[in-house]
Formats: structure tokens, C-alpha cells, sequence
């Protein structure tokens, strides 16, 4: 066991796949993920004797987080913003009708309501005249902000 942790290989080896699970299992968007594959290639160049020395060790873990950053930030923005598939998906939910779940929907609070089987956040659009909106209510999803249904009741 004490040869694992003398060897540097397998120090870089252990230290990025704990960053990867790390980033994986807690917050992701850390950018813990550039550092870990960061720190495996580190360990891979210097298992094929390509680097030695720490210093050596420090700056090639350094290019290699800075590179895997370059290559896969606008892949990795696009998947967690979505793209124009899943927005047009999104923008199918206009004119479908949801329930009010838990509380009433009180203007300018934000409230949910069931839709498709999914407890979604919701509030009341500008269009309504009303006070509120009762629990098991049917209302019409009006539009969509972010992860927000703007909501109307259903007449």
C-alpha cells in the first residue's frame, strides 16, 4: 500500500479521479472535472517518462487542466444550458394545462404546479386577474422564463 502513495504515477493517477468523482457527486461547474483530467494526463505522461521532477510535474498538470478547459468548455456549457432541442421541447409546453400542487399560486410569489407527472415551479402571468390560483386548480402554462411556467387559470 505505501508503494502506491511513494509513487508519483499513482498519486496524479488517485488525485484526478478524486476530482472527478468529486465534481461529479457535489456541485458540479467547479471546474473540477478540467483539473482531474488535468491531473490523469499528468499521471499517464509520467508513467511514459515524459516529465520528472515536481516542478516539471506541476506545470504540465497545469498545461493540461488549461487545455482540457480549452477543448471542453463549449461542449460542456452547451449540454448544461441545452440546446435548441430541448428549448424547442420547452416551448411545447405552452397552451398544456398543470395543477396547482401544495399552496395557492399568489401573485408575485413563486408557486408549483404538476405538469406531465413533474412538480415544476410556477407563477402567475401578468395576463391574470385574479388574487390567486387554489390548490388542484387547472391553469394554462402561458410561457416559459427559465425554469419558470408562467401560468393562467383555466377558464
Amino acid at each position: 500500500m505505501s508503494e502506491i502513495f511513494s509513487n508519483p504515477v499513482y498519486i496524479w493517477l488517485i488525485f484526478g479521479a478524486a476530482l472527478i468523482i468529486f465534481e461529479v457527486s457535489t456541485i458540479p461547474g467547479l471546474g473540477l472535472l478540467f483539473a482531474g483530467l488535468g491531473a490523469l494526463s499528468t499521471g499517464i505522461i509520467l508513467q511514459l517518462g515524459y516529465v520528472e521532477g515536481l516542478l516539471a510535474q506541476s506545470v504540465t498538470f497545469l498545461s493540461f487542466t488549461a487545455a482540457w478547459a480549452a477543448v471542453l468548455w463549449k461542449y460542456l456549457r452547451k449540454l448544461r444550458t441545452g440546446n435548441s432541442k430541448n428549448r424547442l421541447h420547452l416551448s411545447n409546453m405552452v397552451g398544456d394545462t398543470a395543477i396547482v400542487t401544495n399552496n395557492p399560486l399568489k401573485i408575485g410569489e413563486t408557486g408549483q404546479v404538476t405538469w406531465s407527472g413533474t412538480i415544476m415551479r410556477a407563477e402567475i402571468d401578468e395576463s391574470f386577474t385574479g388574487e390567486e390560483i387554489a390548490v388542484d386548480s387547472q391553469v394554462i402554462i402561458k410561457s416559459v422564463v427559465g425554469n419558470v411556467l408562467k401560468v393562467s387559470a383555466k377558464s
